[in-house]
C-alpha cells in the first residue's frame, strides 16, 4: 500500500539524516 511506502521512505530519511546511511551524490 502507499502508506507502507511512505513509512519506509520516512524511516530511510531518518537513517540518512542521522548519518547511518551513506548518501549518494554527496
Amino acid at each position: 500500500m502507499l502508506i507502507d511506502v511512505l513509512r519506509r521512505v520516512s524511516a530511510a530519511e531518518r537513517f540518512v539524516r542521522q548519518g547511518r546511511w551513506p548518501v549518494q551524490g554527496d
